[in-house]
Order: structure tokens, then sequence, then C-alpha cells
């Protein structure tokens, strides 16, 4: 398909555009998009056009302390381009995403964010549980901003978005509201 693409083009009497034939990218889009793979990241870094973006970006992400995908970090793509404070900010950013995901790591897997979330409703314990991992991941050193930091609150998040996602989505079916309802206290 994409060679039908190319041959088309060229038939026009067009030419690709310079991200393929200049920079060797397999395809074109944002700069540093979070599709893209290494050798697509790579070329987008060739481009000096784009080096104050991979540097805003890099500083963006070692901020927030996650990584660019997954665990791929941005800022390794192309260190060369960076200073070397944005590339100790970088190093500071891995250990505090490390410490950060040791932290988050005590959430039991049946609490974590998955399709049709939540499943369960936490029990007191589970709430307070998460609220310690909130307050501690909001006063570790990325700074996150997070609410329900007690065991009510946890609670209390879990329940309004539990009954707003049933008032919402009511085209979703009886079926996915009634599962639901043996989750929610009656109100």
């Amino acid at each position: 398909m994409v060679e039908e693409v190319f041959g088309e083009i060229a038939e026009a009497g067009l030419a690709l555009h310079e991200a393929y034939t200049r920079y060797g990218a397999s395809r074109v889009s944002c700069a540093f998009c979070i599709m893209s793979s290494l050798d697509d990241l790579r070329a987008a870094a060739g481009c000096a056009d784009n080096h104050d973006l991979y540097r805003e970006m890099v500083a963006l992400k070692a901020a927030s302390t996650f990584a660019f995908q997954g665990q791929r970090w941005l800022a390794d793509v192309s260190p060369n381009l960076l200073s070397p404070a944005l590339q100790a900010d970088v190093e500071r950013a891995k250990t505090s995403a490390l410490q950060r995901q040791t932290i988050e790591s005590e959430i039991p897997t049946h609490l974590l964010f998955t399709a049709g979330w939540p499943t369960v409703r936490p029990s007191a314990e589970e709430a307070a549980l998460l609220a310690s991992v909130r307050t501690r991941v909001m006063t570790h050193p990325c700074q996150i901003a997070i609410a329900a930091t007690t065991r009510a609150s946890a609670a209390t998040v879990w329940i309004a978005w539990n009954f707003s996602y049933m008032r919402v989505s009511p085209e979703k079916g009886n079926e996915q509201a009634h599962a639901r309802e043996g989750m929610c206290p009656a109100g």
C-alpha cells in the first residue's frame, strides 16, 4: 500500500516529503510522536528545525518524571542535543520515576486501571492504601497534583466517578449499569 502511494506521487511528478528523503523517516507525523519508532524519533531529532522542540519536550518529560514511550525516555534519543543541566535534570527525573513507580507498585492489581474500571469497590483498608500512595506520590519530587489523599476522599472519588459514569453513559446499556450497581452504595 505504501509503495502504491509513493508510486502515485512519483507518477504525478511530485517529490516525497524531506522527512522520507533527507532524514530517512518511515512515516510523517508530529516530529516527536508517541507512536513513532526509535528510528523515526532519531530522524526527527536529526532535523535542525526540530532541535528546540526536542529540548522543550525533554524538559517537560524531565519535569513530569514520566518517560516518553513506556520506558523509553525522549532524552535518550539524541542526548548530544541536550545541555549538561538538562541532562542532569533527566537523570534526576529517571531516579524520581523509579521511586514513584516503587510507591505506585503497592497498589493491588485489582485496583489498577483497566477497561471497565473501576471493577471493584475498594475496601476501607484499600482506600487507606490508595490515599497513602497518592499522598506519597503527591509529595514526591515529581510534584504531581493529586486529589483524594485520605481514605474517605479516595472512596468518595471512586463513588462519584462510578455514579457519574452511570449517569453520563446510559447508552452503554442496562446490563453495564446493573453490573455497577452492586459496587455502589445505595443512594
